[in-house]
């Protein structure tokens, strides 16, 4: 069989990091030791994914990588989000869902326009791959899926381009 090795990767440093010299130079060892593929964990802010991205590509670690997408739905969550993984949400982000913070149902629509609109960005972007966090809920993974392939399908047609830097 064909065995492969995906290494994870951290757009905001590993919470056990010494800083993102050591994260690099820990994907380059890895990257060195047969890892194929790598895959990102959860991002909310671009500008960590864009980063590490350039840190990688600087240090010649040029192996596939598949962006993790975790849509926020509850909004006890985000405590847990900041604390044990120490993610950041973009401000613009955050007043979304706190506009919300009252009404589960509408949290967690805000939670899949987001993920929706990473996932189409990532495709403009030309990434690889996708990693789509999905908490076993069917609507979810049933509603990404088709926003994933919308996003293809007009990326494909020359109809999705990247927005301006905002604040993402």
């Amino acid at each position: 069989g064909d065995f492969r090795i995906a290494s994870g990767c951290f757009p905001e440093n590993h919470p056990e990091s010494r800083g993102i010299v050591t994260d690099v130079w820990q994907l380059r060892r890895q990257a060195d030791a047969g890892s194929t593929r790598l895959i990102t964990r959860m991002f909310y802010s671009f500008r960590y994914f864009e980063a590490v991205t350039s840190r990688l590509e600087i240090a010649g670690v040029n192996l596939p990588m598949d962006a993790g997408i975790m849509p926020i739905l509850r909004k006890e969550s985000i405590p847990r989000l900041r604390q044990d993984f120490g993610v950041r949400l973009p401000r613009s982000f955050a007043a979304r869902l706190a506009a919300h913070e009252d009404d589960p149902r509408g949290f967690y629509e805000e939670g899949i326009k987001y993920a929706t609109e990473q996932i189409r960005r990532l495709i403009a972007m030309g990434v690889e791959g996708i990693h789509i966090f999905s908490y076993n809920d069917v609507e979810l993974i049933t509603r990404l899926s088709h926003a994933f392939y919308d996003a293809v399908a007009d990326y494909q047609a020359g109809k999705l381009t990247l927005d301006p830097p905002g604040e993402q």
